[in-house]
């Protein structure tokens, strides 16, 4: 028999018995008919909204994922603010970084958005902020200076797939205290005794190598040979090489 689509209008051959359709007719109510067009339109909408409903669920999962591995709420974007930033992070986001930039070139925001690809991606991530893990390291050499409980820091900062530590540079006033950790953080990287990938981001001025690190030439030496180290250059959207570290070494 022949029904009228109800979106379009379309007249329609159906196979469905009439006494159904003289049914709905008789209550004076539409028989819910789409000519096959609509059907497929309307199944491809519901498609697409399950879709969006999935990837809004994602999202949400991820922004919780994020704030546990540590990632200040403020750094914690779902769209990088620096793309070009962003995209130099993600293309070496497996090797050893030291990212320099002023404050507001988009260091800690892109970090953000490219932890929520490797979060997706099942990796281990924490980040710390410089401050508060000088905190913890002072809290362990002050307590008892036991070998045992450094060495268990270290084995927690270094457990992950990666390890960020931002505003390493620039925000932090250093001491012997801050260069013995960071020093002994190159030396696990150099021996292989850190497993993560660890970025370091911060605004390496000049000299803050040896204000961070300590003693200058091994720490040079130790950055050029195990990270990538590069610069933001704002005014001319782009990120540069520094330290000489055009060659990547092997980890």
């Amino acid at each position: 028999m022949r029904v009228i689509c109800n979106k379009c209008g379309a007249v329609c051959e159906t196979r469905i018995p009439a006494h159904i359709v003289d049914k709905f007719l008789e209550n004076d109510m539409e028989f819910p008919w789409l000519c096959s067009s609509c059907f497929e339109a309307r199944r491809q909408e519901e498609e697409e909204a399950e879709a969006r409903e999935i990837e809004k669920e994602e999202a949400e999962w991820l922004d919780t994922l994020v704030a546990q591995a540590g990632v200040r709420p403020e750094y914690a974007v779902r769209k990088p603010y620096v793309p070009y930033v962003a995209d130099w992070l993600h293309k070496h986001r497996t090797e050893n970084v030291l990212l320099s930039g002023e404050t507001g070139t988009g260091k800690s925001t892109s970090a953000g958005f490219v932890i929520r690809s490797l979060l997706k991606a099942n990796a281990t991530v924490h980040v710390y902020y410089m401050a508060e893990l000088l905190d913890r390291w002072r809290e362990v050499r002050c307590t008892n200076d036991n070998p045992n409980s450094i060495r268990a820091l270290f084995a927690e900062i270094e457990s992950n797939d990666f390890l960020i530590i931002d505003e390493c540079a620039g925000k932090t006033v250093n001491s012997d205290s801050t260069r013995e950790f960071m020093f002994r953080l190159l030396e696990d990287v150099a021996s292989g005794a850190c497993h993560a990938v660890v970025w370091l981001l911060g605004n390496f001025y000049t000299g803050s190598v040896a204000a961070t690190f300590g003693d200058e030439a091994p720490a040079m030496r130790r950055l050029r040979e195990k990270f990538t180290c590069a610069r933001i250059i704002p005014e001319r959207k782009t990120v540069v090489p520094i330290f000489g570290s055009e060659v990547k070494h092997d980890r």
